[in-house]
């Protein structure tokens, strides 16, 4: 596999602003929602650990508990950063990555303000 350097798009600003405005609740699914997605890019590596998984069942859990509150939101932007990094280096060159890049983090916005109506 060539090397090559994760380049992320200009709505990377947009979604951590919107973040910024959301609610503990909806940015732990949100994060949930992006890891799931490449989920079976890092089981495909390694079948045998299952912390990603079971990471992704907490924050879902943790998000319908009712006194629930999370000590940093900006942290769930971060989720969302990993899972357009794996999908880019899941792409077999550098403009696939790209367009793999835009397209997920395009649902990440839009999962995000679904999430927040």
């Amino acid at each position: 596999m060539e090397s090559r350097k994760f380049v992320d798009v200009k709505i990377k600003r947009t979604i951590a602003d919107q973040a910024e405005q959301m609610s503990q609740r909806t940015l732990a699914l949100w994060a949930a929602d992006c890891a799931e997605r490449v989920l079976a890019c890092f089981e495909a590596e390694r079948p045998e650990d299952l912390r990603p998984r079971l990471a992704i069942e907490a924050a879902r859990a943790w998000a319908g508990h009712a006194a629930a509150t999370a000590h940093v939101a900006g942290h769930a932007a971060h989720s969302a950063t990993y899972a357009a990094k794996a999908m880019a280096y899941a792409a077999n060159d550098a403009t696939a990555s790209k367009a793999r890049t835009e397209q997920e983090r395009q649902w990440q916005l839009r999962r995000l303000l679904e999430l927040e109506m």
